[in-house]
C-alpha cells in the first residue's frame, strides 16, 4: 500500500473561476441541543464558526456561491449568518442525514466545480489556497490523533482506494467534487434511497464506478472538527495564525 500524496504547493492570488461551496450545517447534536446549532458557536467574542468559515473562503474564492444548508434552528441561523451567501433550508433535518443536506445544497450548485466543507470544522489558510483543478480529491488529516469513531483510508499510488472506520490515514470533512465524480455523486444521490447511507459510503461507491479521488495530506493542513465548547480553546493556534493576519 502506497503512502498518501504530499502536495505542499505554493499557491498565489485568488481564485476567481467559477465555484460552489456547499456547508452542510442541518444536523442536530443532540449533545449539545442547549448550545444551540453547531455552526453558531462561538470561538472569539462574537465569531462564530460560520463567520469564521465565511471569511477564509471569500480571501481565495471572491466570486464563488456559498451555499449554507441549514436545518435546526434555522432562523436563528439565518439571522446571524454572513452576508452574500445561499440560505436553504432542509425542514426534514430531523430524519435526514448529513448526504441528504449536500444532495440540497448540489442542486443550487451551478458550475462544475463544488468544494464541500461540513459546517462544525475549523480548518486554516491551507486548505482554500490549495490548486482546486481538474482532479477531485479529499483532504486528509495531518495529525495523528484517532478514534474508533473517526474515518480513514486505504491509498493505492495517491489516491483514495477505500473508506473505512477504524483505518489509517484520517479523513477531514472537506470534498472536491469535479468532472466524473461530481457526475457520479450527483447520480447516486439523485437516484438512490440515501436516507440510511453515510458520506463515506456515497464515496466508497464512487470510486467501485472508476472515480478517482487525490489524497491530499500535508503537514501545513490542519482541521479540527468542533462537537462541543469545550473543544474551542483546543484550536486558539489556528484562530490566531488565520484571524490574526
Amino acid at each position: 500500500m502506497s503512502k498518501a500524496i504530499r502536495n505542499i504547493k505554493t499557491i498565489t492570488g485568488r481564485d476567481n473561476k467559477p465555484i460552489n461551496i456547499i456547508i452542510p450545517a442541518a444536523i442536530l447534536d443532540s449533545k449539545n441541543k442547549n448550545f444551540g446549532p453547531q455552526s453558531l458557536v462561538k470561538l472569539q467574542k462574537n465569531l462564530t464558526i460560520l463567520d469564521y468559515q465565511v471569511r477564509i473562503i471569500r480571501e481565495q474564492f471572491t466570486q464563488a456561491n456559498i451555499i449554507l444548508v441549514s436545518g435546526y434552528d434555522h432562523v436563528n441561523v439565518l439571522n446571524n449568518s454572513p452576508e452574500n451567501i445561499i440560505h436553504i433550508e432542509n425542514p426534514l433535518f430531523e430524519t435526514t442525514n448529513i448526504v441528504k443536506n449536500i444532495t440540497i445544497g448540489l442542486k443550487a450548485c451551478t458550475t462544475d466545480r463544488v468544494l464541500i466543507i461540513y459546517g462544525n470544522l475549523i480548518f486554516n489558510r491551507a486548505i482554500v489556497k490549495y490548486k482546486f483543478d481538474k482532479q477531485s480529491l479529499i483532504f486528509l488529516d495531518s495529525t495523528k490523533e484517532t478514534t474508533e469513531d473517526d474515518v480513514g483510508c486505504s491509498i493505492n499510488d495517491g489516491y483514495i482506494e477505500h473508506i473505512l472506520y477504524d483505518l489509517p490515514n484520517k479523513l477531514t470533512q472537506i470534498i472536491y467534487l469535479t468532472g466524473k465524480e461530481l457526475e457520479l455523486y450527483k447520480k447516486l444521490v439523485y437516484t438512490t434511497n440515501i436516507d440510511t447511507m453515510l458520506d463515506f459510503e456515497i464515496i466508497n461507491n464512487i470510486i467501485k464506478n472508476n472515480g478517482q479521488f487525490l489524497a491530499v495530506q500535508n503537514e501545513n493542513i490542519r482541521t479540527f472538527n468542533i462537537t462541543s465548547y469545550k473543544q474551542v480553546a483546543r484550536i486558539q493556534d489556528i484562530l490566531e495564525e488565520n484571524i490574526c493576519q
